[in-house]
């Protein structure tokens, strides 16, 4: 599958924390700095997210500050674990992973962008259209990184008719296990909806068994699909995807906020 590209500029953000600077974007040239607070200033001429009506994507924090298990709201840059993310376009978005760039179609931006960002990017492997036989293949140029957490999102090209889950999460436990030999953590997503009703459908079928697989393996399950499903669970909520099947800048805010959510769960 290939991944729809936002004409314009994307976005940059930064942040400095109260007394100190604490740069966290991930753009590869100058960026601006703003304070701990929700707002984000921005370089002059760069814009900020948009979602498909041309409405632009808060980074305001990622958790409710009124959330008693979201404290500390900042973490100091060097205090977060560092992460290696592995998927497909959904992943990949517009970022350009060989040199440190991470663009707002990918997923996970906000989650290393925000302000509040629990984690540090420490580097992505993805491409167009790849299943999770090519992820697991992939796992040591991911480790090869040093990350202290492992995040995959694969599944959404491996779903067919007939397709059996069971597959895919081999090849995720393949994923786990070179892992492990690493002492490197490993989380995994559930994957976006569908707006074809047949390929939901296979979908809901899939993240069903990731989750009971997740559970029954102890491995960190990050429920990013969740709050981009529509009434009843059935395909995309409004403004979260402009295809079908990667989420908007506005939809990967959504996932950012579920992950994140999960993540500083496990400090507490």
């Amino acid at each position: 599958m290939r991944y729809p590209w936002l004409a314009g500029a994307l976005a940059a953000v930064c942040l400095v924390a109260v007394g100190a600077a604490i740069v966290i974007g991930m753009r590869p040239s100058g960026a601006a700095a703003a304070n701990s607070s929700s707002s984000t200033q921005l370089p002059a001429g760069v814009s900020s997210p948009t979602n498909s009506s041309g409405a632009p994507v808060s980074l305001a924090p990622l958790i409710a500050p009124d959330d008693p298990l979201a404290q500390p709201s900042i973490i100091p840059l060097e205090d977060r674990p560092k992460v290696v993310f592995i998927g497909d376009s959904i992943t990949l978005g517009t970022s350009d992973f060989a040199n440190g760039f991470v663009g707002d179609w990918s997923w996970f931006y906000a989650l290393v962008n925000a302000p509040d960002a629990p984690v540090a990017f420490a580097g992505g492997v993805a491409d167009n259209g790849m299943r999770t036989s090519w992820m697991a293949e992939h796992v040591w140029d991911a480790l090869s990184k040093q990350p202290d957490m492992l995040i995959v999102l694969g599944g959404t090209n491996d779903i067919a008719p007939g397709a059996d889950p069971a597959t895919s999460l081999a090849n995720l436990q393949r994923i786990v296990d070179a892992a492990a030999q690493a002492g490197v953590k490993v989380a995994v997503c559930t994957i976006p909806p569908s707006d074809k009703p047949n390929v939901d459908e296979l979908t809901r079928a899939y993240n069903d068994a990731l989750k009971v697989w997740a559970d029954s393996t102890g491995i960190i399950l990050l429920d990013t699909a969740a709050p981009l499903r529509g009434p009843e669970g059935v395909g995309w909520a409004p403004e979260l995807t402009t295809d079908g099947t990667h989420p908007s800048p506005e939809g990967a805010v959504r996932m950012s906020q579920a992950a994140a959510t999960t993540l500083r769960y496990l400090g507490q």
